[in-house]
């Protein structure tokens, strides 16, 4: 039985890069992998970020750490360690941020790494 609701494998990629396509972004396809230029690794970037700042705009009074402008290296470690549900200082990972890490490939953690690092910091206690 086919069920309506569900898309064929791939069609979500496929919808991805034509909206970044109408926004301007080139994506060429090589073999078998899609290799993006820096505009379109922004756009993405750009694109996962938005979630980000729903907790990370500073607007919690400092108890959580504003994210905009850190260096791009300092955010993908970051990432990366959440991801792996470790700090580096041997404490769990807050199981939030475990999760929305480990919801991300590579290439993800350093476009949204990357974009965040083009922001100007904003200002907040942490």
């Amino acid at each position: 039985m086919i069920y309506p609701h569900f898309a064929p494998a791939g069609t979500h990629l496929l919808v991805f890069f034509r909206s970044l396509s109408a926004c301007g972004v080139v994506v060429t396809l090589g073999t078998g992998f899609a290799k993006a230029d820096v505009p379109t690794s922004l756009a993405l970037g750009r694109h996962l970020a938005a979630e980000c700042s729903g907790c990370h705009s500073g607007q919690t009074g400092g108890a959580i750490p504003v994210i905009a402008g850190r260096s791009e290296r300092e955010l993908l470690a970051a990432l990366k360690s959440y991801a792996s549900g470790i700090l580096p200082d041997g404490r769990p990972a807050n199981p939030a941020m475990a999760s929305v890490a480990q919801s991300l490939s590579d290439t993800e953690m350093a476009a949204v790494s990357g974009y965040l690092a083009t922001l100007p910091p904003a200002k907040s206690g942490r």
